[in-house]
Parts: C-alpha cells; structure tokens; sequence
C-alpha cells in the first residue's frame, strides 16, 4: 500500500478547500470552496477546468454514462455541465446549501439544508417533484442500484426511500456533533448493507450498519470524533467467507478500514490530511481508494493485487470454465456436505462418558456472516487476544489501534469517563473539582475512580489520590504533574491544574505556556479553542487569550449560588446561578440577563403574593438578548408572542406601543421587512392600534 497525492496547493496561493469528488472510469472530478470544476486523468493530470458559477460547489458528480457532471452549489442552485464546461440546464432548487446528488435508476436527486428532496428528469432537464421529508436540513443521499432503494440523512434522522415515497425514518442517536459539513452514506455492491456515519453508540461516535430496511446491524466503534464520510469497496473478498470492506474517513484526520469478519480496524492511517475528509471513493477495481480534504487537498491510497484479500469466489467462474454458484445452489451444496458430516459422526467412537464431548456446528449458508457478534465463543475469545498483543505492540510501532467494536446496545454497559466533582458538598468550594469541555455538561463521578481523558494520540489520567495527572502519548509516558490537585481542566490543546497555584501546559509539548499563576482559590475552569478562563473564589473571573497572551478580568454579576461558568459558542461566556443566568458581552464587558425566574403569565408556580406582571419585560429582554447574538428567527419569535399580549389589552399604553415599535424598526432594518409587514397586517385589525400602525408606516 501506498499513499499518492494528485493535487496540492501551492503555498503562495490561498488554501481552496475541496468539498467533493467523483470517479468515471479513469476520469476524476472534484469541486471547491471557490467553485472550480476540474477533471483529472488516472495519471493525476489536469485535463480541464472551468469556473462557471461564483457560489461555492458543495457536491460533483458524474452522469451515469459519464457524458456530463452535475454539480451542486452553497446558493441552492444545481447545474448540469458537459466535458467541456458548457452549461446544459440549471436550477434554482432549494433556498440554502445543497449539500448532495446522486442517481436512481430513473432520476436525478438533489438535497439541502432546507430539508427538501428535489427529483429531476434522469438528465438533468427538469423538476419532476420536490418533497420536504425533513425538518432539519439534509446532509447527504445515496442510492443502491441493486435493492433500489435511497437513503438520506439529517440532523433529524435518517429516511429510506422506495421511488418517491418515503418507507421508513430512524431518529437521530444521542449525542453532540460541534460541526459537520456532509454526511457520506454508501451502500453494498450487493445492496445489504448500508453504513451511516455521524451516529452514536451509547454516546460514543460510531459508524452505524443497518440492513436494506433500516435495522440496526453492528457499530463500528472507536474514531475520537465523528465520521462524516464512509466507503464501500466495490468487491466481495473471500477468506473461507465472503466478507465486505468499508473505509471510514474521520473528523480526527484518520482512516480507518474494517472487514465484516473482524470486530476490530485491519488498517489504521493517522494523520492523512491536516484538515477533515469531506469526499472519498473507490475506483471500479478496489484498489485504489481517492479522498479529499478541506485543506484542498486529493490523495490517493493505493493496494497491490490481493493485498486486500481475495475476490469472492461467487463473482468469478472457477478454473474449469463452469458458472460460479449461485446462492440457490450453495444452499444444496451445504445440505449435502451437512448430510455428510453427520454419516462420518455416527462413525466415531464414544469416549468414555466422563470426557467432555464438543459439539461440532454444520457450516453456515447463503448470507454473509458479519462481525464478531456471530462468530462461536472461540473464535472471539482468539479476536480478544490478538486485540490485546496488537495494543502492546501500538507503542513501538508508534499505531494506536482503534478499539474493538461493542456488543449491541441493549447488552452494553459502558463505563462513563465523565468531568467531576471530587466531594459531596453541594454549594461550590475550593475542595471541588470541576472539569468542563465546549458543549459538554459537567458530571460527577464516585471519588475512588480515576479520571480519564483521551485526545487522539494522548492520554490523561488523574489518580485516585488527586496527587498525580500522567500525560502519555502513544502508550508511552510523556509527562505528569504532581500535586494537591483541586481542579483540573484539560482539552486536545491544553492542560489546566490548580493545586496551590494555577498551571498552564501545552499538551502537544508538556511545556508550561505561563509561570505558575497565583489565586485565592479557584472553583470553576474552563477552555474553549485559545481561551481559557477560572473563577476564584471572590468572585473574580479571569479570560486568557493564550495566543494573544492577553488577560480581561471582571466579576460576577449576582451573589448565590453558582452553578457554572464556562464558554458559550454563542454568547462567549455563561453563568448559572440556582434562578437565573447571565452572558457576559465580549464587546462592551457587560453582564447580561438571560434566564430569570420572571412573574409572568407563562409561569406555573406564580407567586400570589407579587401582583406585577413581568411578561412585557421579559419580551423586551429577551428580544435584546437576541439581537446581540443576531438570532433574528428568536427575535421574530419573541414579537409575535408580544402582538399576542398586547392583542388581549382593550386600551395599550404608549410606553408599551414603543417597545413595540423599537422592536419592528431593529427588525427592519436588519432584513426582515416581509416578516414586519405581516404583522403590521394582523395589528390593523385592531382599531386602537391603527394610529400606531399609521405612524410607524412613516417612520418605516
């Protein structure tokens, strides 16, 4: 095997991100961020390019009689090109992102984020339906020749299809995906097996396998983060079974290949790319696998001749030129070596009735036996050891083998490495420990138990004592931090630990980024990406630019009980008390209201004792609130209940028509006049209020 690249991006040129690929024969094509369509040769030589719309090409793919290139772009429009770049027919098919194509036997397919399915004639010529099947937008379509059914996926889940009607929906699995771009399904050649990534398995990434109705098979477990891309090898090998081969292409810049008689990866490649994977393909002979990468980059991994096992002896004929069998007649071949079997059994001597007498299983039949879920005991427990000598020999051949694949879910029960809390005290302290990554909850574990942490190639691990945390890398001892350790915080790049002091390492090197920094305590840390940030137990909290080597302090906003307080991808930093929630303005350093325990007409447990109605301020802040993170869908949402409130009042106040107004001239202004108008509409029913929607008309 070995690794070839096709196109590399010339260092004084901007990166241009390669967003898809597609195989013809010995042609290649791929499309960019910037738009450009090129073709390659099987040499890796350019045979053309051409740039014909402006928008970013999210998806490419060849006809199938690979004549022309269809190719879908980030502004919704799907465009049909011949070889030579010219324009045959184009559409404007969905209102955001398409983010895949593919081909059924009597269509064209495209999908989007705004959740539509658009069929078009089977050259492109024209919409034949559009059907809206998700909620969410769609990630990826693909289609099996062979059982002629399709497939998408979603952040709603996964839909099967039979012709243009929907048979079947699976919800999504639990569990947090930060970002992905697509999601690369792929069928069988046989058409049995579909494998989808982007799932969980007990909350940890995993590929999942379903059969041509949607029933979950196996999980492919292991990859530190998600797997947006999949791949089928076109061939059925043969290893005294038929077996399968799938590629599995990761967000942790790794491939990994798996065959459907091992429970475990045969082949592990760390690192192919330096940014993710976003499109992979096969050529028709299986040997050579084509992937591209967001750092705009095509490489190529290619096997020698049988390097990757034989051809299944059900696709060949044998050597005396006769038909290979088909499934019909392995059935009657089995039966009879089975009958056989049994004759020469009766034959053998009973031993004496004390020895144990093994039961000898007849040979299985048409299907193809995946995965060690399905092999005799045995035979797992030889999967087990060789599992275990490959792990012992990872650090020496510097490969760290991906664990091997979880029995099904309902019989598993994994452990939880989780963040914690060190003691049972339930109001926040120093003796706490409080570990937080982005968009992950902080837990609490038993004080006995170790804490552990895997980033890729590093492990970290905290003691039971609380007195050591060992970084190793590869399986190998990189280095430890010793201590009365308190509170620890980590993430792939950084390592925080207070123990006296607060402390700062780079985990890639082991290096301490600051000298050791003093506080009166600390309670609560937290990093996202470059910063880092601690609360100390006055109240004071720190941010950390760590490239930048800038600091920006400020304190709390509230007194009471604090439950949180960590980075927010969408308000830059959150608190949490025991009733309410502040978010702290990068750009004017102020703390704002999120969450408040308002009297309102919506709360359950109203205090009867407090007569105020508060629903109109928390309208108006929420409505604020909204406008600082530029969530304009949670803006509209907010003004319509407030045209509800105030359409139950017979006389409105002009303190309350104004908040109004402020609230329908910031809407305005930031787009959304259609929205405006709709509801300017729906106030003028109402007579007292047709002097404000005269007077607002104005100023509008």
């Amino acid at each position: 095997m070995k690794v070839c690249k096709i196109k590399t991006t010339e260092k004084s040129k901007k990166i241009k991100s390669i967003f898809s690929l597609d195989l013809f024969d010995k042609d290649l094509v791929s499309s960019s961020i910037a738009g450009d369509i090129t073709l390659y040769n099987s040499m890796g030589e350019v045979l053309k390019t051409f740039k014909k719309h402006s928008c970013s090409a999210l998806c490419v793919r060849f006809f199938p009689d690979g004549q022309n290139i269809c190719v879908s772009y980030d502004d919704g429009v799907v465009v049909v090109y011949n070889r030579e770049g010219d324009t045959l027919y184009s559409h404007k098919s969905h209102s955001g992102d398409v983010s895949g194509l593919a081909f059924t036997d009597n269509y064209l397919v495209s999908v989007g984020y705004d959740g539509f399915v658009v069929f078009y004639q089977i050259d492109g010529s024209k919409i034949v339906k559009k059907i809206k099947s998700h909620n969410e937008k769609i990630t990826g379509v693909v289609y099996s020749r062979r059982n002629k059914l399709m497939v998408t996926q979603g952040s709603d889940g996964v839909v099967l299809y039979s012709g243009m009607d929907v048979v079947k929906r699976i919800p999504p699995s639990e569990g947090i995906i930060l970002e992905n771009f697509f999601s690369r399904m792929d069928w069988s050649v046989d058409g049995k097996l579909l494998a989808c990534g982007l799932m969980f398995n007990n909350k940890a990434n995993s590929v999942e396998i379903f059969d041509k109705d949607l029933m979950p098979k196996y999980s492919l477990i292991g990859h530190v983060a998600p797997v947006e891309v999949v791949a089928f090898n076109p061939n059925i090998y043969f290893q005294e079974k038929p077996y399968h081969i799938v590629a599995l292409a990761s967000q942790d810049l790794s491939i990994s290949m798996w065959n459907t008689l091992k429970p475990f990866p045969f082949l592990l490649l760390k690192n192919v790319a330096d940014m993710p994977i976003l499109d992979m393909k096969w050529n028709e002979q299986g040997n050579v696998l084509y992937f591209c990468s967001y750092d705009g980059l095509i490489n190529k991994l290619e096997f020698e001749e049988g390097e990757l096992g034989d051809v299944s002896r059900r696709n060949e004929p044998n050597e005396e030129g006769e038909l290979f069998l088909t499934e019909d007649n392995i059935k009657l071949h089995t039966i009879k070596k089975s009958k056989d079997l049994d004759k020469k059994l009766m034959t053998i001597k009973m031993g004496k009735k004390s020895k144990k007498i093994e039961t000898i299983d007849k040979p299985g039949v048409d299907e193809i036996e995946d995965f060690v879920s399905k092999l005799p005991e045995n035979v797992q427990q030889e999967a087990n050891k060789n599992q275990k000598n490959i792990n012992k020999k990872a650090a020496t051949e510097n490969k760290t083998p991906i664990p091997q694949e979880l029995p099904p879910a309902d019989k598993r029960k994994r452990k939880r490495v989780a963040p914690i809390l060190l003691d049972d005290k339930n109001t926040f302290g120093t003796e706490k420990m409080f570990i937080f990554n982005y968009n992950k909850k902080s837990y609490s574990i038993n004080n006995t138990e170790p804490f552990v942490k895997h980033y890729g190639d590093y492990k970290i691990e905290l003691n039971k004592e609380r007195t050591v945390v060992d970084i190793e890398r590869n399986n190998i001892h990189f280095f430890s931090v010793a201590g009365e350790i308190k509170v620890l915080c980590c993430s792939r790049k950084y390592l925080c630990v207070f123990a006296g002091h607060l402390r700062i390492y780079d985990v890639r090197t082991g290096n301490l980024l600051f000298p050791f920094i003093g506080t009166c305590g600390v309670c609560f840390i937290d990093i996202y990406r470059n910063n880092i940030l601690f609360l100390e137990t006055d109240g004071k909290l720190t941010i950390i630019d760590v490239k930048k080597e800038k600091t920006s302090n400020t304190t709390l906003p509230a007194s009471g009980e604090v439950l949180s307080v960590s980075f927010s991808k969408e308000y830059y930093v959150v608190v949490r008390f025991k009733d309410s929630q502040y978010f702290l303005d990068k750009a004017s350093g102020l703390w704002y209201l999120k969450k408040n325990n308002w009297n309102t007409i919506h709360t359950q447990d109203t205090n009867f004792n407090n007569t105020i109605d508060e629903t109109i301020n928390k309208l108006e802040n929420d409505f604020l609130v909204y406008k600082q993170t530029k969530r304009y869908d949670r803006m509209r949402e907010v003004v319509k209940k407030f045209v509800r409130k105030i359409s139950r009042i017979n006389s409105v106040q002009e303190a309350v028509e104004n908040k109004l107004r402020r609230m329908l001239v910031d809407l305005n202004s930031l787009g959304q006049s259609r929205f405006v108008n709709k509801i300017l509409q729906k106030l003028n029913k109402k007579f007292n209020l047709q002097y404000f929607i005269s007077d607002l008309l104005k100023t509008l």
